[in-house]
């Protein structure tokens, strides 16, 4: 009901002002149990038809920029962030990793930072979630996007952190890089149409997935990074569970699109182009750290 949806948009306001990752996963649970009921007897088609759609789904292959014959504007989307994607893939913090020469401190600083990211990332994917138009059917997906950042990626930064003795994330602190990113992600999400917030998160999708894809080609022809963290990091970014989110984020991104007026779409496009930018600016402010810069607040 509307008066549900209103008590849990609040709920997560409440969130938001608290900071607290845990607090996420239970307001995520309860919008997902609500979510559940009201969507019970759309989903109460046979376990036969079920089936068959879950092994459609196994075989659908990793959509790629060649493949968006049937997403135009994804591939709009695609064709603006060529120039920051070609200068992302030749970036030395990437092809660091799989020829194991990045330091390791720069790629600490990275998972440090990057785990800061998640929490803000799962927050904005949770508000997106909450304003999504019943029309879509995406507050579900996107809810369980939120919570895989959480609970998945995050989950893999911490057993490298623990690993590495942090044992408190949150006392790094975000940097300059970090603030400026997110608060336009939270922003975006909160205050701007629906449809430029989604565009916005996705990004850190697609490009993620082309970046480990090709850092993958390279390790095949290479061999594996000689650093075991670099390798883990490119397999994660690389697998089909990870391609599978990002088909099911574009697709959604796509439908968005179809029914946004040209103004709308033009602003998607612009989101997308920033956010794309900001990747590269995450990335290089961990490089940095290489050459003694430091990326932290100077006063």
């Amino acid at each position: 009901s509307k008066a549900t949806v209103s008590v849990l948009y609040w709920i997560t306001m409440v969130f938001n002002n608290r900071h607290s990752p845990t607090a996420l996963i239970v307001v995520m649970t309860v919008l997902l149990g609500v979510n559940c009921l009201l969507s019970i007897a759309a989903v109460s088609s046979s376990n036969k038809r079920e089936r068959h759609e879950v092994e459609e789904e196994k075989v659908v292959p990793p959509l790629k920029p060649a493949d968006l014959k049937n997403t135009p504007f994804c591939w709009k989307l695609w064709n603006a962030s060529v120039p920051t994607v070609a200068k992302i893939d030749g970036h030395p913090f990437l092809q660091g990793l799989i020829n194991g020469k990045l330091p390791l401190t720069s790629f600490q600083f990275y998972i440090r930072q990057d785990s800061l990211y998640l929490q803000e990332y799962a927050r904005g994917l949770a508000l997106l979630a909450i304003r999504a138009p019943p029309e879509y059917n995406a507050t579900l997906q996107l809810l369980q996007f939120a919570m895989s950042s959480l609970v998945v990626e995050s989950g893999n930064h911490e057993r490298w952190m623990t690993e590495w003795g942090d044992q408190e994330v949150l006392k790094y602190g975000k940097s300059r890089n970090n603030v400026a990113y997110t608060s336009f992600l939270l922003d975006t999400a909160a205050n701007r149409p629906w449809e430029e917030g989604l565009a916005a998160f996705t990004p850190c999708f697609w490009i993620y997935l082309h970046v480990g894809k090709n850092l993958l080609e390279q390790r095949r022809s290479q061999g594996p990074s000689p650093v075991k963290y670099f390798d883990e990091w490119i397999m994660e970014y690389s697998g089909d569970g990870f391609s599978d989110s990002v088909n099911k984020m574009l697709a959604i991104v796509e439908k968005a699109a179809q029914n946004a007026s040209p103004v709308i779409q033009q602003r998607m496009v612009d989101a997308y182009v920033t956010a794309s930018k900001m990747e590269w600016m995450f990335w290089n402010s961990a490089y940095d750290v290489k050459s003694g810069h430091s990326e932290f607040w100077p006063i």
